[in-house]
């Protein structure tokens, strides 16, 4: 069994505008300038790429305990800017893995970030790629993975509205519109203040789809 620290003060904290010490944040704690990690226009063929060779490596490391793998967020929505690390959602079975498969992540750059911060099952391990160089704006091999459970649901809402913005030009145009006026504004600089300004302005559309 993993021993799972206490990450109850999540980053989401530092959204809504409090302090929150280093020890909790699953993010660094210096401010990562947001012109440094958004991309405004996606290779959406090349992170598809990526996307399969990372599932590969998934099936390597979890052999017959990996259900499936979906991709989510802004990199698996076509003509869709954001930052520049892709999400996977890994469904394993059976859940928490073995010691041995999250110390091969664990050696292959992967970091466990503990809980997610949207968890309220704390069942959704969060792992983080922590690449030796600055992110660069052709690099789409940044990953994030959500490790959950066979038959978790907690996450349905990010698969439901990639399948809606990919196939309702409204939906697509307006969370596009909300994302670049977030990365455009003049009172936006840091990563962390264009997560706050595009998830507050985001929220009712969310609201009225799912």
């Amino acid at each position: 069994m993993i021993t799972i620290p206490d990450y109850s003060k999540t980053y989401f904290q530092l959204l809504n505008g409090k302090e929150v010490t280093e020890k909790y944040l699953i993010y660094p704690l210096k401010p990562i300038p947001i012109k440094d990690v958004f991309f405004v226009n996606i290779d959406y063929e090349k992170v598809k790429k990526e996307v399969e060779k990372i599932s590969d490596f998934l099936k390597m490391v979890f052999g017959n305990k990996l259900v499936k793998v979906e991709h989510v967020g802004s990199t698996s929505i076509k003509n869709m800017p954001g930052t520049a690390i892709s999400d996977l959602i890994v469904y394993v079975d059976p859940f928490p893995p073995s010691n041995r498969s999250l110390a091969i992540l664990d050696s292959s750059g992967f970091k466990f970030r503990g809980i997610a911060p949207h968890s309220y099952t704390k069942e959704d391990l969060f792992f983080v790629r922590q690449p030796e160089h600055p992110i660069l704006k052709d690099d789409y091999s940044n990953f994030a993975f959500h490790i959950v459970p066979k038959h978790s649901t907690e996450l349905d809402s990010l698969i439901k509205f990639r399948d809606i913005a990919n196939s309702d030009p409204i939906v697509h145009d307006e969370y596009k519109k909300v994302k670049l006026q977030a990365y455009n504004s003049p009172n936006i600089r840091t990563f962390f203040e264009y997560k706050r300004d595009k998830t507050i302005n985001a929220r009712p559309m969310w609201r009225k789809i799912l």
